[in-house]
């Protein structure tokens, strides 16, 4: 009974010093933490100072402390040009809170009329500040960058398609916006220059697959022939983006710089091997007429090689190549197309030399 007492109370001894040492801890993590919230509402109170240094100090200790009470805080700074404005932008920034106080402000300075506000130093640097601010938040700011887009004024528009570009993948939600910005003021353009289309080049991932799924189907031709590149360039086997580059290509839809892009995106998918006979046989009649048709030399020297890669020994194909190979305009791709003939004819075709400087557009 002696010994067994004896364990017993070992064991109460150790079960008391664990409890004494949690509990300091919790004392201690209580005080760092009410000393942290103290300080936080000091500096928060600190922002409505006569003091302008002593506002900026409270600002910076807030950014630095991550605090996301004080965000309503810094975003009545906002209004203010002056230099507690531009720190309380970079402190949104750097905070990081997705909050709708947050990303009004931040948004206000970016699309505000710049015609009207007087031009000033202080006004670009606080533009500057909420470009960063934005792009920091991230994407769960796009909702509100959206809004931004679809204004009538063009500077609005074309600033929020640079933020969403800034963020790159993290704005995949802005994606379905984006190409009804192409369908509402580029479509008529198609091509792959546009501010918009190049967003959606920067935000081309994942995320943006199922959007670009459905605009496959989208009643405007510029926008399915937009969407199959760019989900061909995620899922280069994709039998539905590779008609939809196919069928756009054969209606001669775009620009001359888009068909290129769009026979590159092609050129990658024949060389998978992962084509069925059929896409094969449909693939090489629409490159054989893309070579007849586009008088972008550089187009043309694309589908020779892409139809090198096919291997088609169709006859009406062969035709083609031969006539390329007789009457183009430029050297290079007539000796090109000659090489590819003698390679699908089963011949032992010599080396064409490199094209002396750029080749010239027409035939």
């Amino acid at each position: 009974q002696y010994a067994m007492s004896g364990h017993e109370n070992r064991k109460q001894r150790i079960v008391l010093a664990f409890t004494i040492l949690l509990c300091a801890a919790v004392l201690i993590l209580g005080r760092i933490q009410l000393r942290e919230f103290i300080v936080e509402w000091w500096c928060i109170y600190k922002l409505s100072s006569v003091d302008q240094d002593a506002r900026i100090e409270a600002v910076n200790a807030l950014q630095k402390m991550g605090s996301r009470r004080a965000v309503p805080h810094l975003a009545r700074l906002v209004s203010e040009q002056n230099m507690v404005a531009v720190a309380a932008v970079k402190a949104l920034g750097r905070i990081g809170a997705c909050t709708e106080p947050a990303c009004v402000v931040l948004m206000n300075i970016l699309t505000s009329d710049q015609e009207r506000v007087p031009r000033s130093d202080m006004n670009q640097r606080l533009i500057t500040a909420a470009y960063s601010a934005i792009i920091r938040i991230g994407g769960c700011a796009v909702p509100w960058i959206i809004t931004g887009l679809q204004s009538s004024n063009e500077s609005t528009h074309y600033r929020c398609i640079k933020i969403i570009a800034a963020m790159g993948p993290k704005a995949a939600a802005a994606v379905p916006a984006l190409l009804e910005s192409v369908r509402t003021r580029y479509a008529e353009e198609c091509d792959n220059a546009d501010p918009a289309t190049n967003a959606l080049r920067v935000i081309n991932s994942p995320g943006a697959e199922t959007y670009l799924s459905k605009a496959l189907n989208d009643s405007d031709s510029c926008i399915r022939f937009q969407a199959g590149i760019l989900l061909c360039q995620l899922k280069p086997d994709d039998p539905l983006a590779i008609e939809t580059i196919m069928r756009s290509l054969d209606d001669r839809i775009g620009t001359p710089e888009l068909h290129l892009e769009a026979v590159n995106i092609l050129t990658v998918a024949a060389e998978r091997g992962r084509l069925d006979d059929q896409q094969g046989r449909r693939m090489s009649s629409v490159v054989a007429t893309a070579l007849m048709l586009s008088p972008e030399p550089d187009v043309r020297l694309r589908c020779i090689q892409l139809l090198e890669v096919l291997r088609s020994t169709d006859e009406k194909i062969l035709k083609i190549l031969n006539i390329t190979a007789e009457h183009d305009l430029h050297e290079h791709l007539r000796c090109e197309a000659a090489r590819v003939v003698e390679t699908l004819s089963g011949g032992n075709p010599s080396e064409c030399p490199s094209p002396d400087g750029t080749l010239k557009k027409g035939w």
